[in-house]
């Protein structure tokens, strides 16, 4: 993923970067709903494995885990559903097209997640950041990796890794 991610780098660059206030607040919202509602109690059966590593091999994993959900994942995740399925779903052309754009990219984002309530709101919040008058992905980006940014960080202090 990250060497697809170098490839179109040059395109990724010109997205408008910028800190937006309101993607990092929803980002933070998102981030704080997934934690309060999200997480069962207990430790996890898929953190079972990650209990097992020794110092080193935890450390490696922990840090290139962090960085994917953090930097990469976000990236990819909303260069899927919100650039690639809005415009093919057209929905920057017309109303009927925008509904079907945040339908459609929202579901399919939150199937991809265990916590697909959680993932549908998520998705929503990203799509409307996206469609807003002066919206840029790269706004969903940065409200997508501050939500994944806490969440890690999250599991980083209490070893939830199943939050990530």
């Amino acid at each position: 993923m990250v060497a697809a991610l170098w490839f179109c780098r040059r395109p990724i660059l010109r997205l408008g970067w910028g800190l937006s206030p309101l993607a990092i607040g929803a980002g933070a919202v998102i981030a704080g709903l997934w934690i309060w509602l999200g997480q069962p109690s207990g430790p996890a059966a898929q953190d079972t494995p990650v209990l097992l590593m020794g110092g080193a091999v935890f450390a490696a994993w922990a840090a290139i885990r962090v960085f994917g959900t953090v930097m990469v994942v976000p990236l990819i995740e909303e260069l899927f559903f919100r650039s690639y399925l809005f415009d093919l779903l057209g929905a920057r052309r017309s109303r009927l097209g925008a509904v079907a754009a945040i339908g459609l990219s929202s579901v399919a984002f939150a199937a991809l997640h265990q916590r697909f309530a959680l993932a549908l709101f998520a998705g929503l919040v990203f799509a409307a950041l996206a469609l807003r008058p002066r919206g840029r992905l790269s706004d969903t980006v940065i409200c997508h990796a501050t939500a994944n940014a806490l969440i890690a960080g999250y599991a980083v202090l209490t070893g939830n890794w199943s939050a990530i």
